[in-house]
């Protein structure tokens, strides 16, 4: 039957829209945008009468084809697909199995695993868990296998994955598991893994019960399909058996040594059940998963959760990075907190500030609002939010967005003021958040709709870009940062000879905590040590404080220690047992940028190379985040660098002993941030060093240059999502 409507056919997408759509959205059957837009419309339109399904298939192909309207990329990439699922977030139980039973939660992280293989983010309430409690009996043993002619053998064999929070292979090995051949016999109970979510998750359930009934387990990985290999449903591919064997095997069975379901308790069923599915399962066959989970402030584990994703307790007992984690709050518990002015909110505010976890949901202000209250009952858990610990350039210097919310300012893009008309941040609602690495080194949190700008065409005099979203990115592709080389000096809190002080305190410094008041020391060695103590009993003397001096001099170095530098030091953050690169530094004044970088490369820069081999100025630390955070306040000048963790591996190391000879000392590993082609000229320019040789040999070097410096481009690579 003719109903009128013409199918529009022009082609109007360019190669970049049509590039996009066949990465993220073509299913095997799409060969065009047309084809992926006939099998939208065609699920759109069929829930409607037979005789109107063509009219409105059509219409809806028109509307997508003329750029009219176009649905979100969830519809695009899941309409008419087996599997289905055109939805973002899910929330999710382990019903219908015994709640808080074994079953209950092997359910809950298989249904975890089938969302995120379709591209979900999931939700999930930890109350109905049984608190935590004491566990002594002992559990079977576990054993892993798979047939030397697996492609994945030795992987399996080693614990070796690409692990993709880190975006990364790794040797992670095994906690509990043990490694044995096919021919290695052992008295066991055998279960074979099947080649599916449902058969991997399956296998684990079977595992359990016998674990705990102190039965040995012997799990053949054989049938898996290896590392890479297609996943039909998804588009992606798998992450091979040597993930499943190590986040979900080994991590289910360190679950079960600790009683399981009856005695875990919900933290560490988290830690090791759910946060592992998340990890090994590529989102829509790509990416890692992601989550939230929620616990109500009056469950008897709520401290054992406040301080679960603390930076000690996850390097010690294991990673939870796949879960934003947050606690729900009622009104009585807000009333409390107010009259009490300390008590669990304080904690709840503290951890927060030092990791950025947990949050607080407001249950019942939430639930005033649900319109599907009294159909479905109470919400009980979101889907996962943006953080808020951002930085944004701003006029009066780098801030972070929670420290923008409900404010209006002026922004600073590409060196440049823009005046934001609205008021300013504000928050929003719950989603998916991802970090974005680079190859130079350079971090990013953000949401899947944000925007970047990609990289389209590069050429000697030009570079293109369009805006794309992340979700729609990927590694390898080139990303444009911004260019600060005009960027106006910002007035804020500091002076460069205050940032000079305290950058070489960070670099090379000390504090001392048994006198009467706390000090800091300043320690300078070699050639130049007489110099720069020189310059530095200047430097605080000239401060309007009182700079009274304890020096100590000998042939290996010149001491200088002063109760007025460590409470210049405490200003900023900086004090015993915490000699790093604080906020409050990067917020500081542009002058105080310049002088607490020179203070930080005379104490450990360098400057390496020549014209014919390569000139360099470095800065080595053993502390990765510090230079990470150096990375971006040199970038806030214009000067862009790259990081190279683990130049130099940890490990036993001749050093000074203190007594005139050397002495093997465990060292940790060495990273290094290296600034090099015209960037070099910018940091003499803004920076450089006092330290006279290394003042001298940058000069040298750049006057010896027979042609110009190489420019920045300022762009790079994205390395993981």
């Amino acid at each position: 039957m003719d109903d009128g409507v013409a199918m529009k056919t022009t082609l109007n997408f360019d190669e970049h829209a049509q590039a996009i759509a066949k990465r993220q959205y073509f299913l095997p059957t799409d060969n065009t945008v047309y084809d992926m837009f006939q099998r939208v419309a065609e699920w759109v339109a069929k829930p409607e009468k037979a005789r109107a399904k063509s009219k409105y298939t059509k219409e809806f192909y028109n509307l997508m084809a003329s750029k009219s309207f176009c649905p979100g990329g969830r519809v695009l990439a899941g309409a008419g697909t087996q599997h289905g699922n055109v939805l973002n977030c899910f929330v999710q139980d382990g019903s219908p199995e015994p709640v808080a039973s074994n079953e209950w939660v092997l359910n809950l992280a298989t249904k975890l695993a089938l969302v995120t293989k379709v591209g979900g983010g999931n939700g999930l309430n930890l109350d109905p868990i049984t608190p935590k409690s004491s566990y002594n009996k002992k559990t079977g043993q576990i054993f892993l296998t798979i047939a030397d002619d697996h492609s994945d053998f030795d992987k399996v064999k080693t614990g070796t994955y690409m692990d993709l929070v880190h975006g990364a292979y790794t040797v992670k090995g095994y906690r509990i598991a043990k490694f044995i051949r096919q021919n290695e016999a052992v008295n066991t109970i055998k279960i074979q893994v099947g080649d599916s979510v449902e058969g991997i998750w399956q296998a684990a359930s079977e595992m359990i019960p016998h674990l705990l009934a102190g039965q040995d387990v012997l799990l053949d990985l054989t049938d898996l399909r290896a590392e890479g290999t297609a996943v039909n449903g998804s588009g992606g591919s798998s992450s091979g058996p040597s993930s499943f064997a190590v986040e979900v095997f080994d991590n289910f069975a360190f679950w079960a040594s600790l009683g399981a379901a009856d005695y875990a308790g919900p933290v560490a069923t988290l830690r090791y059940i759910f946060a592992p599915t998340l990890r090994v399962i590529r989102q829509g066959g790509t990416r890692r998963g992601a989550g939230m989970a929620t616990m109500s402030i009056t469950n008897p584990d709520i401290v054992d959760f406040v301080t679960s994703k603390d930076l000690e307790r996850e390097q010690k007992e294991g990673d939870i990075s796949t879960f934003n984690i947050s606690v729900l709050v009622d009104d009585a518990f807000m009333q409390k907190a107010k009259e009490e002015k300390s008590g669990a909110l304080l904690d709840i505010a503290n951890h927060a500030w030092q990791t950025g976890e947990p949050g607080l949901i407001f249950i019942d202000r939430i639930n005033q609002f649900n319109p599907m209250r009294e159909a479905l009952g109470d919400i009980k858990a979101t889907n996962p939010c943006v953080t808020a610990d951002t930085w944004v350039s701003t006029h009066v210097g780098p801030q972070q967005v929670k420290n923008l919310i409900a404010k209006k300012f002026c922004a600073v893009v590409d060196g440049k003021n823009y005046s934001v008309e609205s008021n300013g941040f504000f928050s929003s609602g719950i989603k998916q958040v991802f970090k974005l690495k680079t190859k130079r080194g350079y971090e990013l949190k953000l949401t899947g709709n944000h925007k970047l700008k990609k990289l389209t065409n590069i050429t000697r005099h030009k570079q293109e870009a369009q805006w794309i979203e992340l979700d729609e990115l990927e590694a390898g592709d080139k990303i444009v940062l911004q260019n600060h080389r005009n960027i106006k000096a910002w007035i804020a809190k500091g002076s460069r000879i205050e940032g000079w002080l305290l950058g070489s305190l960070v670099g090379d410094g000390t504090f001392i905590t048994d006198k009467a008041k706390p000090m800091a020391a300043l320690d300078f060695w070699g050639k130049q040590k007489q110099a720069l103590a020189g310059f530095a009993q200047r430097a605080l003397e000239n401060l309007d404080i009182d700079a009274k001096l304890w020096i100590t001099n000998s042939d290996e170095k010149i001491r200088l220690s002063s109760v007025a530098l460590a409470s210049l030091a405490a200003k900023y953050d900086i004090k015993h047992g915490k000699k790093q690169l604080t906020d409050k530094i990067e917020e500081a004044s542009y002058e105080f940028y310049q002088g607490f970088l020179s203070g930080l490369f005379d104490a450990d820069g360098s400057v390496q190379g020549s014209q014919e081999k390569g000139l360099s100025v470095r800065l080595a630390q053993s502390d990765l985040e510090l230079l990470q955070r150096v990375q971006r306040m040199l970038a806030r000048l214009g000067i862009m660098s790259t990081i190279y963790p683990e130049r130099r591996p940890s490990g036993k190391r001749l050093l000074p002993d203190g007594k005139g000879g050397q002495k093997l000392y465990q060292c940790c590993a060495d990273h290094e941030l290296v600034i090099s082609n015209d960037n070099i000229a910018v940091f003499k320019e803004l920076v450089d060093f006092v330290d006279s040789n290394k003042n001298s040999k940058l000069l040298k070097s750049l006057n010896s240059y027979k042609r110009e410096l190489n420019k920045e481009r300022f762009y790079d690579e994205i390395v993981s999502i």
